[in-house]
């Protein structure tokens, strides 16, 4: 099992990846500050919020083999100065 998420999250292997990516390149703990900005369920904690955005994602005719499309797509939902330290 996976420990970045709760087990109640079916999705697949190419959804989980991509957002376990995200979760190590960001370093997004279990905190619940990210969900609002992701506009998915806000009693999600951190990682399950990314993980349901990442398949909200998906789900909406994106293609996940690009990850610098993800990652840019995902700062998309953030003030810019939260990512400062980052590049697009």
């Amino acid at each position: 099992m996976n420990n970045y998420f709760s087990p109640k999250f079916s999705v697949s292997e190419e959804v989980r990846s991509t957002a376990v990516a995200l979760i190590k390149e960001f370093n997004i703990d279990r905190t619940f500050d990210l969900a609002l900005f992701l506009n998915v369920n806000p009693n999600l904690n951190d990682q399950d919020a990314t993980l349901a955005w990442v398949n909200y994602f998906e789900k909406n005719q994106h293609d996940l083999s690009d990850f610098n499309h993800v990652r840019r797509h995902f700062m998309k939902n953030f003030p810019k100065i939260m990512f400062a330290n980052f590049s697009e």
